[in-house]
């Protein structure tokens, strides 16, 4: 997914399941495992403009298991918290997209 985003459009992609930024990758488990204030947090301090969710990826399901409190099992819920937009048009599709809403 990292890459087609990084080849079509302006946004930046820090984590990806190929990529060799252990650093990235560890901060987004950090986000999905942790709870949505820590995801939050997150998202806020890294600058992140979409949050990608594939509710039938069998990892998605194992880390929504790991965590049943953590920011990724209450999306894959339909839990969205305040300061994510849920795309209206990616909404219930096989991938749905999160719009990051920053305040200031």
């Amino acid at each position: 997914l990292g890459s087609p985003i990084l080849a079509f459009t302006g946004h930046r992609v820090f984590a990806g399941p190929y990529h060799r930024n252990v650093a990235g990758n560890l901060l987004v488990f950090d986000a999905l495992l942790g709870s949505a204030t820590d995801a939050k947090a997150i998202v806020e301090s890294h600058h992140v403009g979409l949050v990608s969710l594939c509710l039938d990826n069998p990892e998605s399901r194992l880390f929504a298991a790991r965590a049943p409190d953590g920011f990724l099992a209450g999306l894959m819920r339909g839990s969205v918290p305040e300061w994510l937009d849920a795309g209206a048009e990616t909404r219930g599709a096989p991938l749905e997209l999160y719009c990051g809403r920053h305040g200031g």
